[in-house]
């Protein structure tokens, strides 16, 4: 379920590093089960997955335009890739046969790219370089990846950028973690600003520059909600998220299978007041539509699509609506359901009941 919305959380131009096991066959199908913590030995969810299509479904979404792409078009960006293939150590065989494991990985890898052409944010040039092979135990190996990103932000075209901007982000980040705060009101925001030398009527292009170029902070000038702060820590979000996550399926651990899909998704209100974060409920919900990871479903209901459990059997033709989707790169990007389902339900205003 995390997965499924993780892309939409990304915002401004950004650096992922994309990990699987070389211990793993790309292709074989993996199962996953989820269990309550009261440790009954039950489990209530369960789906499987193939590494390849998780790499390519993860490829898929970052080669889409960000959700604030109208916003940038001076500043257009491709998210960079980095693919880490972890415990090495792990592999059998001598040196020469775990380097030959890892050249027949990236092979593969690279075949599937090359049948693409928007895979823009990986460079498929060499196969040598393109997956960075690391062990679980050798901290040399961080070397690597670092030299990776310095090589990947070196290839970035560079900007000038006014030297109180730059100062004015340094010390806003200070500030957040001297006083162990993860978000900033806007008003002290614009008093570090004019420390900085910067003028009050400039205070909105900086904060626009830092979250949709240099992607350090998340400021919302357009969610009544959220325009008195500015987010610094970008983990807020995604502990927020996956919480929500979480307690939905604590709460669900002991219902049966048939109850566990009568609530389709389905959460209150109340329950995000249990989620332990800087944000209250209404900044949180505000921030969540605004990302189409949940709809409205009435007064203090909601709905989010990523946590319908998925069907266990393929449904058949005289069920499926005839809506077919090709997508360029040939992979469904992963959160397009989440996003696409609640901008549906957005747009058309359909009103909905909890039986429904």
């Amino acid at each position: 379920s995390f997965q499924e919305i993780f892309p939409l959380l990304i915002s401004g131009p950004s650096l992922t590093l994309l990990m699987f096991k070389l211990t793993d066959d790309l292709e074989q199908t993996k199962l996953v089960q989820y269990q309550p913590n009261d440790n009954s030995g039950e489990h209530i969810w369960q789906d499987t997955y193939v590494v390849r299509d998780c790499i390519f479904h993860a490829l898929s979404s970052l080669a889409s335009s960000p959700p604030d792409a109208d916003k940038i078009k001076k500043n257009p960006f491709h998210s960079k890739v980095v693919l880490v293939g972890t415990h090495r150590d792990q592999l059998m065989g001598s040196e020469d046969e775990k380097k030959a494991t890892i050249e027949r990985c990236a092979q593969s890898i690279l075949s599937w790219l090359r049948h693409s052409k928007v895979f823009k944010s990986i460079d498929v040039s060499s196969v040598a370089d393109l997956v960075t092979d690391i062990s679980n135990f050798d901290s040399s190996d961080i070397k690597k990846i670092k030299k990776k990103i310095e090589t990947l932000i070196s290839q970035r075209e560079s900007q000038n950028i006014p030297a109180p901007w730059l100062v004015f982000d340094f010390v806003l980040r200070k500030y957040a973690m001297s006083h162990k705060i993860r978000k900033v009101e806007r008003t002290v925001c614009e008093e570090i600003a004019a420390l900085c030398g910067i003028k009050s009527d400039e205070i909105g292009a900086v904060l626009h520059y830092l979250h949709h170029v240099a992607g350090t902070l998340l400021h919302y000038p357009d969610i009544s909600e959220l325009n008195h702060c500015v987010i610094t820590d970008f983990q807020l979000i995604f502990d927020s998220v996956s919480k929500i996550i979480i307690q939905y399926f604590e709460s669900s651990a002991h219902l049966s299978e048939r109850d566990l899909r009568h609530k389709k998704g389905q959460f209150e209100a109340s329950a995000l007041k249990e989620v332990s974060c800087c944000l209250n409920v209404s900044e949180l919900l505000a921030l969540l539509k605004h990302r189409h990871i949940v709809s409205v479903l009435g007064e203090g209901s909601f709905f989010m699509p990523s946590l319908l459990p998925k069907a266990k059997t393929e449904p058949s033709p005289a069920d499926s609506c005839s809506f077919l989707v090709m997508f360029e790169c040939g992979w469904c990007p992963v959160g397009l359901f989440c996003a696409a389902t609640t901008r549906l339900i957005v747009s058309h205003e359909w009103e909905f009941n909890k039986s429904e």
